[in-house]
Protein backbone atom coordinates (compact mmCIF):
# COMPACT_ATOMS: atom_id res chain seq x y z
CA UNK A 1 0.00 0.00 0.00
CA UNK A 2 1.45 3.31 -1.09
CA UNK A 3 1.03 5.77 1.79
CA UNK A 4 2.28 9.29 1.80
CA UNK A 5 1.71 11.84 4.52
CA UNK A 6 -0.70 13.85 2.37
CA UNK A 7 -2.74 10.72 1.55
CA UNK A 8 -3.07 9.91 5.24
CA UNK A 9 -4.10 13.48 6.13
CA UNK A 10 -6.69 13.61 3.34
CA UNK A 11 -8.06 10.21 4.35
CA UNK A 12 -8.34 11.21 8.02
CA UNK A 13 -10.06 14.50 7.13
CA UNK A 14 -12.53 12.76 4.84
CA UNK A 15 -13.31 10.18 7.54
CA UNK A 16 -13.84 12.95 10.12
CA UNK A 17 -16.21 14.77 7.76
CA UNK A 18 -18.09 11.55 7.12
CA UNK A 19 -18.37 10.80 10.84
CA UNK A 20 -19.55 14.33 11.64
CA UNK A 21 -22.31 14.30 9.04
CA UNK A 22 -23.28 10.73 9.97
CA UNK A 23 -23.63 11.61 13.64
CA UNK A 24 -25.48 14.83 12.78
CA UNK A 25 -27.96 12.93 10.64
CA UNK A 26 -28.30 10.19 13.23
CA UNK A 27 -29.01 12.79 15.91
CA UNK A 28 -31.54 14.53 13.67
CA UNK A 29 -33.40 11.37 12.68
CA UNK A 30 -33.19 8.97 15.60
CA UNK A 31 -31.47 10.20 18.74
CA UNK A 32 -32.96 13.69 19.18
CA UNK A 33 -30.24 14.57 21.67
CA UNK A 34 -30.91 18.14 22.84
CA UNK A 35 -27.80 19.62 24.35
CA UNK A 36 -26.82 23.26 23.92
CA UNK A 37 -23.13 22.52 23.44
CA UNK A 38 -23.84 19.80 20.87
CA UNK A 39 -26.18 22.10 18.97
CA UNK A 40 -23.71 24.99 18.95
CA UNK A 41 -20.86 22.75 17.78
CA UNK A 42 -23.05 21.32 15.05
CA UNK A 43 -24.01 24.77 13.83
CA UNK A 44 -20.42 26.02 13.97
CA UNK A 45 -18.96 23.07 12.07
CA UNK A 46 -21.59 22.38 9.41
CA UNK A 47 -20.83 25.22 6.99
CA UNK A 48 -17.00 24.96 7.17
CA UNK A 49 -17.15 21.21 6.64
CA UNK A 50 -19.53 21.68 3.71
CA UNK A 51 -16.95 23.99 2.18
CA UNK A 52 -14.07 21.59 2.89
CA UNK A 53 -15.70 18.61 1.14
CA UNK A 54 -15.16 19.87 -2.47
CA UNK A 55 -11.58 20.84 -1.62
CA UNK A 56 -10.94 17.37 -0.21
CA UNK A 57 -12.53 15.88 -3.32
CA UNK A 58 -10.16 17.80 -5.57
CA UNK A 59 -7.05 16.90 -3.57
CA UNK A 60 -8.02 13.26 -3.20
CA UNK A 61 -8.94 13.09 -6.89
CA UNK A 62 -5.54 14.43 -7.91
CA UNK A 63 -3.78 12.00 -5.59
CA UNK A 64 -5.92 9.08 -6.77
CA UNK A 65 -5.21 10.01 -10.39
CA UNK A 66 -1.47 9.87 -9.75
CA UNK A 67 -1.93 6.45 -8.08
CA UNK A 68 -4.02 5.24 -11.07
CA UNK A 69 -7.20 4.87 -8.97
CA UNK A 70 -6.02 1.63 -7.37
CA UNK A 71 -8.28 0.79 -4.43
CA UNK A 72 -5.36 -0.49 -2.41
CA UNK A 73 -4.33 3.16 -1.89
CA UNK A 74 -5.82 5.49 0.70
CA UNK A 75 -6.19 8.24 -1.86
CA UNK A 76 -8.71 6.23 -3.86
CA UNK A 77 -10.71 5.42 -0.75
CA UNK A 78 -10.71 9.05 0.37
CA UNK A 79 -11.85 10.07 -3.14
CA UNK A 80 -14.72 7.58 -2.96
CA UNK A 81 -15.69 8.70 0.56
CA UNK A 82 -15.67 12.40 -0.28
CA UNK A 83 -17.55 11.81 -3.54
CA UNK A 84 -20.33 9.94 -1.74
CA UNK A 85 -20.33 12.53 1.03
CA UNK A 86 -20.59 15.39 -1.46
CA UNK A 87 -23.49 13.71 -3.25
CA UNK A 88 -25.35 13.01 0.00
CA UNK A 89 -24.74 16.39 1.63
CA UNK A 90 -25.47 18.49 -1.48
CA UNK A 91 -28.39 16.23 -2.31
CA UNK A 92 -29.67 16.75 1.20
CA UNK A 93 -29.63 20.49 0.66
CA UNK A 94 -31.29 20.30 -2.75
CA UNK A 95 -33.71 17.44 -2.17
CA UNK A 96 -35.44 16.16 0.94
CA UNK A 97 -33.94 12.74 1.75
Amino acid sequence: MNKTKSDIVIFILSMLCMLFFSFSYLNYSALHYDNIIFGVLTELLTIPLCLIIPILLIFSGISAYYNKFAFKNLSSWSFLITLILLIVVCGGFLFKF
